[in-house]
């Protein structure tokens, strides 16, 4: 069995001019570097919301006439509180920076390592270098199972 990994949309405010990224990651805490470096300028991260690329294509298209070029928009603070008032809230655990952000991409390396492995769990434990127990106890708290 393969877990998708939850792919959020996020908003992104750009300091030199003010436009909002409409993107989608599975960790936009760490997006954020990378869409800094590729602008050339500051950003704040303004949220997130669950759904993914269906998510961000309807929502580019739905403000296509405020594009300024790419996956950036001229919004309102207006047009981005719409958006998160009428997006479904996302889990601390996949929206804040630090330890959550740490922890899924440690729920994302067991994923990959159980489909490497076959789904057989001493060998993927093993693989990653973590103690058994302490690897159940992991699949436990990131509700994956086997089917």
């Amino acid at each position: 069995m393969t877990v998708a990994p939850l792919r959020l949309v996020y908003l992104m405010r750009r300091a030199s001019d003010g436009a909002v990224k409409i993107g989608s990651s599975r960790c936009p805490v760490d997006r954020r570097s990378d869409v800094e470096r590729d602008c050339g300028s500051s950003v704040e991260l303004l949220g997130v919301a669950p759904g993914g690329y269906s998510l961000e294509a309807y929502l580019h298209d739905f403000f296509s006439k405020a594009c300024v070029g790419g996956e950036w928009f001229q919004l309102s603070d207006a047009n981005v509180r719409w958006i998160l008032d009428h997006t479904p809230p996302v889990s601390d655990a996949f929206a804040t920076a630090g330890e959550s952000a740490h922890r899924e991409r440690e729920r994302l390396s067991i994923l990959d390592a159980l489909d490497a492995c076959g789904w057989n769990r001493l060998r993927a434990a093993k693989s990653l270098g973590i103690p058994r127990r302490t690897f159940y106890r992991r699949l436990y708290e990131y509700s994956i199972f086997s089917s």
